[in-house]
């Protein structure tokens, strides 16, 4: 997935229930989340499986439908614009923003994820959901290191039933891997 997603200029995100984001990765650093933790200066979570990075901010623009923020079950909308959270509505949602507050470094875009765990659930833990094969996360706040953004913050947001396809080519449909 790495291979097939580094460096790409344009990925669009969508699914059936209105999550249409377009943004690119050019130039970002890829982490892979397998598990291995056995040397020194590898750092992971159980249960592991993911691979991400962080999105160029200023061209991450449209809307992402949400099923779980911040282990917090239920629909949410999240709406950017060149990489700052502009709008959004949905009660976890609403949550994570009070908890945010003024800090304008907790609205911008941190980290895009792909969940490549096919034995972990959607369950409210979000570091189990988000490792859940054929969903996508998407984090405002810190990007640790791999972006722009510094925060104290960091909110991951599962996106379920995604279709992501990069310079024309599909990675996942409704879904389903294609690679």
């Amino acid at each position: 997935m790495v291979d097939f997603l580094k460096d790409s200029e344009h990925i669009i995100i969508e699914n059936p229930q209105g999550t249409k984001i377009e943004f690119s990765v050019k130039g970002r650093k890829w982490e892979i989340d397998n598990g291995d933790i056995s040397t020194k200066g590898k750092h992971g979570n159980l249960p592991a499986g993911e691979c991400y990075t962080a999105p160029v901010e200023e061209t991450f623009n449209g809307k992402i439908v949400i099923s779980l923020i911040d282990d917090k079950l239920g629909y949410g909308e999240m709406e950017f614009k060149e990489g700052k959270l502009v709008n959004y509505k949905g009660k976890g949602v609403e949550e994570v923003i009070k908890t945010i507050g003024s800090d304008e470094s907790g609205l911008i875009i941190g980290e895009f994820g792909i969940g490549t765990n096919k034995n972990a659930r959607i369950c409210s833990n979000m570091l189990e959901a988000e490792k859940a094969f054929g969903t996508v996360h998407f984090a405002i706040g810190d990007s640790y290191g791999l972006g722009k953004n510094k925060s104290k913050f960091h909110f991951d947001a599962l996106i379920e039933k995604v279709t992501l396809k990069s310079e024309d080519k599909y990675l996942i449909k409704d879904g389903k891997f294609l690679i």
